[in-house]
């Protein structure tokens, strides 16, 4: 999916996002029947000026629901957080997310609890199958 975004100078104004099966499906679901290019979702009906304001249909959904102190942005965090504890590399949820550089993705770093523990198992492992491969070595060579 095609996204335009406002928040920074440095990045592109327009970046493409991954969509799940989900979300495919109510693009589908809204798509039907209109010509390529059309509105999707207009602010007013029969105008075909874009909804590009989320106040205008989340504020009174939040309200509704009477959610305190919520507002679109902590979704953004929240779908961070789920991606970060589900181990999703880092790298990929910037990317997700359109952070310019890591830093601004780093904090979501701490919910992976034994990160460090799990890099060092790793890096154990590589170890474990240099010193077999060299042992099979040794053993062919002194033979």
């Amino acid at each position: 999916m095609k996204a335009r975004q406002r928040k920074t100078k440095k990045a592109s104004a327009i970046r493409y996002v991954q969509m799940t099966p989900m979300a495919i499906e109510a693009y589908n679901t809204l798509a039907k029947g209109k010509a390529v290019g059309a509105v999707l979702c207009s602010q007013q009906e029969d105008v075909e000026s874009p909804l590009t304001q989320s106040d205008y249909w989340f504020k009174p959904c939040v309200e509704a629901a009477k959610i305190l102190d919520f507002n679109f942005h902590d979704l953004h965090h929240t779908a961070a957080s789920r991606w970060v504890m589900n181990w999703t590399p880092l790298a990929v949820v910037a990317g997700y997310l359109g952070h310019t550089n890591i830093q601004m993705t780093m904090r979501y770093s701490l919910l992976q609890p034994g990160n460090n523990e799990g890099a060092n198992e790793a890096m154990m492992r590589v170890y474990a199958e240099e010193n077999s491969h060299q042992d099979s070595i040794d053993t062919h060579e002194a033979a």
